[in-house]
Order: C-alpha cells, then sequence, then structure tokens
C-alpha cells in the first residue's frame, strides 16, 4: 500500500458519487466556483492589483 492510496480512494469514491448525483455534482462546481473566487480576491489584496486587472491577466495567459 502506497502513502497516496487511501486519498485516490476517497477521491475516486468522491468522482463516483458525484458522477451519478445532478445535484451534488452542481453543488460541487459552485463550491469550486467560489474557492476561485476567493483565490482572485486574495491575490488582489496581496499584490495590489484589483480583482479585474488579474481576471484580465489571466485570460491572457489562457
Amino acid at each position: 500500500m502506497t502513502k497516496n492510496e487511501p486519498v485516490l480512494n476517497k477521491a475516486m469514491t468522491t468522482l463516483e458519487f458525484l458522477s451519478q448525483d445532478e445535484e451534488a455534482c452542481r453543488l460541487y462546481k459552485d463550491r469550486q466556483k467560489y474557492l476561485h473566487d476567493q483565490d482572485i480576491s486574495i491575490i488582489a489584496k496581496a499584490s495590489g492589483l484589483s480583482e479585474s486587472e488579474i481576471i484580465a491577466l489571466k485570460n491572457e495567459t489562457s
């Protein structure tokens, strides 16, 4: 058994659950969006850039 095996098993269980339940999938995506939005806010505070400037920079690199 590798050190990462329990983590991978949990991830697979979560993936199976989300793929079978549309509401759970929607809630997961909403949570990920919220966390992503929080990351932009944190970067803005740390860098002094506005959130729109950060988003523009992100779009330039995509």
